[in-house]
């Protein structure tokens, strides 16, 4: 089960009902529906456009149906293989030239295409106000204005009781206490420093 399993079940413990929500939450049905949402939202872009291709990529789509053609009962692995062989031996000869100078040209392919793209997100996607986008002029955030990590807020609140506990120990090992009384922490007790970020 993973992290994401376990802070939801954990927030699901603290309603009523919880045994009913839970069994709910962890029903196949439940967690194929979430993997299919999670993979939507992490969807590509189908417009941006694809990176550029090393020399070795162009050297396997020019000799892979050669291999496959000269050898019908071949196995992915064994052509991979084959291909890795060739590739060593065309770079000690020093005849990957071909392959390299392909490979630069579909990265300046790439690289143009990229500016076209930005361009088109730039149009489609709102800009920030004139006022901020117009200013060269950087915000500097206060420590006061920063969003506290969760951890920072735990070291926060524990500090001056530890420091009672151990007066004789320096702030460099108060804090590698503190960060390991964290991690042994349960999800469940943690949420609380996370919920005042």
């Amino acid at each position: 089960m993973n992290n994401f399993n376990i802070y939801v079940l954990d927030f699901l413990k603290n309603f009523e009902n919880n045994s009913v929500m839970a069994k709910q939450w962890e029903s196949v049905k439940n967690q194929k529906k979430l993997k299919k949402v999670m993979k939507l939202s992490m969807a590509k872009d189908p417009t941006k456009p694809k990176r550029g291709k090393s020399g070795f990529l162009f050297f396997c789509d020019e000799t892979r149906p050669l291999i496959k053609e000269s050898n019908p009962d071949i196995t992915v692995k064994e052509i991979v293989s084959r291909l890795g062989s060739m590739w060593q031996q065309l770079k000690v000869e020093g005849n990957i030239s071909l392959y390299e100078d392909k490979s630069k040209e579909d990265r300046e392919r790439y690289r143009a295409e990229m500016v076209d793209y930005r361009k088109k997100l730039k149009e489609i996607i709102p800009q920030k106000t004139p006022a901020a986008s117009s200013s060269n002029v950087k915000e500097i955030k206060t420590p006061s204005e920063k969003k506290q990590t969760a951890l920072e807020n735990y070291i926060k609140s524990k500090k001056s009781k530890i420091k009672e506990k151990y007066p004789d120990v320096d702030d460099e090992e108060l804090l590698q206490v503190l960060k390991n009384k964290w991690k042994k922490l349960p999800f469940k007790k943690r949420a609380k420093y996370i919920n005042n970020q």
